[in-house]
């Protein structure tokens, strides 16, 4: 009995439940975030001044690893509240690390909205459904939520790692700001890689076309122009100030990729996954991104599977003669780009933002001229 009550529970409350808070908080995080990531850069700059301090007063080594951690004790406790740690090369085998805290109540008030809903429901199951078995569930979906955290972590580390606390910072090599559970799984949003590299050996590692080897990587000012990195993984890669003109970037995916001013030009990314790229400042002159997929949102806006993508940023970037045919490029931001001579053709463009200053000669259908936001 209490096992069919819970079958029914699990499928007739709480999936359609943790759906609804989903989109609730998909929503909000669409029109708000971008006020949400200054809790973020805070506790990021605090674990940046005590770590700091560490190294003048004590000699703590060189900073490899800030971790910001869910931990699931204090969400249990109803504490919404992250652990964040500053630690040397040993990660977590550093035994004097840094800490301190962050506040995600902007997206764990959610997972209380969900309890409570939960709670409510749960006596018309006479019994059957108890509040450990609440809690039990809450802690299981806990994750779907925190991968909002993750997603505004990563978004924050644009501005975080200017800050001149974390440039001050003795840093290893090899920096990563990592965003998970505590001492279990975690994702890189932000990675820095100074180590002395050679261009050809670079260049001839990534042709080598490796499984899960290139995705979360940085590239810094390396010239990698003329190579063939077709069909590669390269998600949530950094490319800072590198060259990559006229190279093979065909049906890559390049999710969340950052190609930060790099020289793109005469690039062929046809076919290639551009969800939440950005191409900010990057030379684009004559490239290819024919049939790129790289909408902004949810998938299928009716339902949850994963977070939203952001939109694909193409802000001062020079897309002179670029071939943008037959992408999909909905809600991609092209503030202060060059768009001169390029090719638009069966492009989906819905709430594109694009310079007032093209309305009259950028060449675009009557359906795509209506479809996109002007701006100034």
């Amino acid at each position: 009995m209490r096992e069919e009550a819970m079958l029914h529970f699990e499928k007739h409350v709480v999936q359609p439940r943790v759906r609804e808070t989903l989109l609730s908080l998909e929503r909000d995080y669409d029109a708000r975030s971008d006020g949400w990531t200054s809790g973020f850069v805070e506790a990021f700059r605090n674990v940046c001044l005590q770590a700091r301090k560490r190294q003048k007063e004590a000699g703590k080594a060189p900073i490899a690893y800030i971790t910001f951690s869910m931990l699931r004790t204090a969400l249990a406790d109803g504490r919404d509240v992250y652990l964040v740690e500053a630690a040397d090369q040993r990660w977590f085998l550093d035994r004097e690390p840094s800490f301190g805290s962050y506040d995600v109540s902007w997206a764990f008030r959610y997972v209380r909205r969900l309890r409570e809903q939960l709670r409510l429901e749960a006596p018309a199951y006479k019994g059957a459904i108890v509040e450990p078995d609440v809690d039990r569930i809450i802690l299981r979906e806990a994750v779907k939520f925190h991968q909002y955290v993750v997603r505004l972590g990563r978004k924050a580390m644009e501005h975080a790692a200017r800050l001149p606390e974390f440039l001050e910072l003795e840093r290893a090599e090899e920096v990563e700001v990592r965003i998970g559970e505590y001492w279990d799984a975690s994702e890189v949003v932000f990675k820095e890689d100074r180590r002395p590299r050679k261009d050809k050996a670079v260049k001839a590692w990534l042709e080598e076309r490796k499984e899960y080897t290139y995705a979360y990587e940085a590239f810094e000012k390396l010239d990698l122009a003329g190579g063939d990195y077709s069909r590669n993984d390269l998600r949530y890669a950094w490319f800072r100030s590198c060259r990559l003109s006229r190279s093979r970037l065909e049906q890559c995916v390049l999710i969340g990729t950052s190609f930060g001013r790099s020289d793109l030009e005469g690039s062929d990314l046809s076919g290639s996954l551009i969800h939440g790229a950005d191409f900010s400042g990057c030379r684009l002159e004559g490239a290819r991104l024919k049939g790129t997929l790289g909408a902004k949102g949810l998938t299928d806006p009716a339902h949850w599977d994963m977070p939203g993508y952001p939109a694909v940023r193409f802000v001062e970037a020079d897309l002179t003669g670029a071939d943008l045919s037959e992408a999909d490029l909905r809600g991609a931001v092209f503030t202060n780009a060059r768009l001169d001579d390029a090719q638009w053709q069966g492009a989906r463009m819905d709430g594109a933002v694009l310079p007032a200053s093209y309305r009259e000669i950028l060449p675009l259908s009557d359906e795509q001229r209506q479809a996109v936001i002007w701006m100034d």
